[in-house]
């Protein structure tokens, strides 16, 4: 996972008005694949917690593989997340 120097201004802010200290980073099976879940967390004791570009993350194990894929941006002031291994949904029913 990469997170730019742009994003993590925003990641910064945005746990901060939150009362958050960490990303929290998953992998979620879908109808198309699985893709990759991030969320707001507050680190536990006993979490491996990472840091990635100045961000603390919890990653899970099932998502290390995956999250090599996942460029977390910054466009216009919002979060923006590139994967190049995103699941191709043109064929779901959804």
């Amino acid at each position: 996972m990469k997170i730019t120097d742009n994003a993590r201004v925003v990641l910064q802010k945005v746990m901060a008005e939150n009362e958050r200290d960490c990303l929290w980073v998953g992998l979620q099976e879908t109808c198309c694949g699985t893709s990759i879940s991030v969320a707001l967390a507050v680190a536990a004791d006993d979490d491996k917690v990472i840091e990635i570009n100045g961000i603390p993350v919890i990653m899970q194990p099932d998502a290390e593989v995956r999250a090599d894929s996942i460029e977390i941006d910054e466009q216009n002031g919002q979060l923006f997340f590139n994967d190049t291994q995103a699941a191709d949904c043109a064929n779901c029913s959804h």
